[in-house]
């Protein structure tokens, strides 16, 4: 036969052929619905994100984010129930499931990914009090493994419905504040009787509009239990301007400066609260009132430094293959310092766990000269570490950086922490 031409030929089929090729499309799979495109199975797991707002109304509505994971296969469409009040667990049905409040499918999910599943309008319950909402991904059994109703195929999480609206405040976040002098940003630290800044995120859970009130601020030993109280004096007490909040999850950010450190250097723990004076009813007027941060109160101003680049030169040498380093380091701390003695080993899989101020020294690694010119706060230099032996096997990698390996230089890193402690950076290169 020609090529490119059939082998198949029209007129020349027999009835014991036809009669072959019936069957076979007789036994030939339906065309895939969107519940059984998939043959293998996922791991599959759920969580309950985030409910707004977090106290609904009796008989009004309420919205729900839900975190699903894929860990090791493309999982398929999966039917979906999800339950406004349901406390027990449920078993899947193979073919039908059990029937939730709200059924919907969930998308494919690509193996080690994440799925964020946003089901608005669930119906509260009529009567106000405890409420457990649930969510059940495959209720319909697609993947074996899921006959028995087990868990990580389910989320719960219980909230509570209340009579009338009422409003909700939650002091969501806190970071320190990357603005004008208000430096030390990567570490939190700042300068012992001195001011420093924060940014925070404020919201209104609940179902009634809100006014922000007093935010107040106290700093206390790091690991210190404080509970913030009604009216209770603080080291900062603030208002600021727009402060009212819609309902249903609404949220404002605000920059809050003029904080003052503690005279007493050390680790400490800032404390902040929303509505300080209680001059607001809420549906929970403690547990997301209240946020804290972490910092280091220096007792002078000292350097920090960060690998913000890298640039790596491949050449020979003989057998050998080598790469020249030129390391981007920034000052991000409170003063002027130099960054020392910067080094690199070219695998940072040989070193996973802590580094000491004589790792350096060790085999395979390779050492600038040490840098003694101090870098402004703000700025950077770049530091070549020449005749870095690469793996002629594996010639692409990820080389682990130490800047001031040999501990010479005292920076905020250090503060309060082991002084045989160094810090790691990890780049890759090509």
């Amino acid at each position: 036969m020609a090529a490119g031409g059939s082998d198949f030929m029209p007129g020349t089929c027999g009835p014991a052929l036809l009669l072959l090729l019936l069957v076979l499309l007789a036994a030939a799979p339906a065309p895939a619905d969107a519940f059984s495109d998939y043959s293998e199975e996922a791991e599959l797991s759920v969580k309950i994100a985030r409910i707004t707002p977090r106290f609904p109304l009796a008989g009004g509505t309420f919205t729900a984010s839900f975190d699903v994971t894929s860990e090791f296969d493309r999982s398929p469409v999966l039917e979906t129930q999800v339950w406004a009040d349901q406390p027990v667990l449920q078993n899947c049905t193979p073919g039908s499931g059990p029937t939730g409040d709200i059924k919907l499918r969930l998308p494919r999910i690509k193996a080690g990914g994440l799925k964020a599943l946003v089901v608005k309008a669930i119906k509260a319950p009529q009567v106000a009090g405890p409420r457990v909402l649930r969510v059940m991904i495959d209720s319909t059994c697609f993947q074996d493994d899921n006959t028995d109703g087990t868990k990580r195929y389910q989320a719960s999480a219980v909230y509570t419905t209340t009579p009338a609206p009422i409003a909700d405040l939650s002091f969501d976040s806190i970071a320190w504040a990357k603005n004008g002098r208000y430096e030390g940003t990567f570490w939190s630290a700042a300068v012992a009787s001195k001011t420093f800044g924060v940014k925070i995120s404020v919201s209104n859970q609940g179902t009634l509009p809100s006014k922000i009130g007093t935010i107040k601020f106290w700093s206390v030993p790091f690991g210190t239990p404080f509970v913030p109280s009604c009216n209770a004096t603080a080291e900062l007490s603030t208002t600021v301007k727009g402060d009212t909040l819609a309902p249903l999850g609404k949220f404002k950010a605000f920059t809050i400066k003029g904080i003052p450190a503690p005279a007493t250097p050390g680790k400490k723990t800032l404390v902040g609260f929303v509505d300080g004076d209680c001059a607001t009813a809420e549906a929970d007027e403690v547990i997301d009132n209240k946020i804290t941060l972490d910092y280091k109160v220096l007792a002078q101003p000292l350097p920090e430094f960060l690998v913000t680049g890298k640039v790596a030169k491949r050449y020979t040498q003989g057998a050998a293959l080598l790469r020249d380093f030129r390391i981007t380091v920034k000052n991000v701390g409170l003063a002027p310092g130099a960054p020392g003695v910067v080094s690199i080993i070219r695998d940072a899989g040989l070193f996973r766990g802590p580094v000491n101020c004589t790792t350096s020294a060790g085999p395979g690694w390779t050492s600038a000269a040490a840098v003694t010119t101090p870098i402004d706060v703000g700025k950077s230099a770049v530091i070549t570490v020449t005749g870095v032996e690469i793996s002629q096997a594996i010639p692409s990698s990820s080389a682990l950086v130490l800047v001031d390996s040999t501990c010479q230089v005292a920076e905020i890193f250090d503060a309060f922490e082991d002084v045989n402690k160094v810090h790691r950076f990890t780049v890759k290169y090509n």
